[in-house]
């Protein structure tokens, strides 16, 4: 199953890294300024094992890849981000892109998502007002979202899926079992 693959390879590169090197990884990954960012307290004084574990729950599994890629690259480490790449393999889709369908027919309350994406800069306030107030059904609204999060490639799809996450966390767990 890929999600195992990419946490076996994100586990096995971090566990890798000297401690100097791992701290050095740490520090960068909490100090990065793209969203969702990772919390100080969630991730220092933790293990390997369980930072990967932290970077996959906040953020996809190809997401959580190009990040530790990044931030390996960024404390000079490419041979390790090349091997991480190498490890991981084909990018997977996105969780938005693998699940468009059943988000269309299940997604219920779209207005608080509508709220987060706009507070975050995902979607203007035309936006916003264009999917709420129009006299669409509510599949109609989801799938005009959709496409227009196709727009904003991963970091949009990543700041929906984290309100989705917050919003209805049951639709997530259960497409995710799926």
């Amino acid at each position: 199953m890929p999600p195992k693959s990419i946490r076996k390879c994100l586990d096995r590169i971090l566990g890798s890294l000297s401690k100097e090197n791992f701290d050095k990884f740490v520090h960068e990954l909490v100090q990065r300024q793209q969203e969702p960012r990772v919390l100080r307290n969630k991730v220092e004084g933790e293990r390997d094992w369980e930072v990967a574990e932290v970077m996959i729950q906040i953020f996809t599994e190809n997401t959580a890849v190009d990040v530790a890629m990044e931030l390996l690259k960024e404390i000079d480490l490419t041979s390790e981000a090349e091997e991480l790449a190498g490890a991981a393999g084909p990018p997977e889709k996105h969780f938005v892109d693998k699940h468009r369908t059943a988000l269309i027919q299940k997604l219920s309350l779209l207005d608080p998502i509508l709220d987060v994406l706009m507070d975050e800069g995902v979607i203007n306030s035309e936006m916003y007002s264009e999917i709420r107030l129009e006299k669409q059904t509510k599949q109609e609204k989801v799938r005009r979202l959709l496409d227009y999060l196709e727009g904003t490639g991963e970091e949009g799809k990543d700041v929906f899926l984290s309100a989705l996450r917050d919003q209805q966390s049951f639709l997530v767990k259960s497409l995710e079992k799926n």
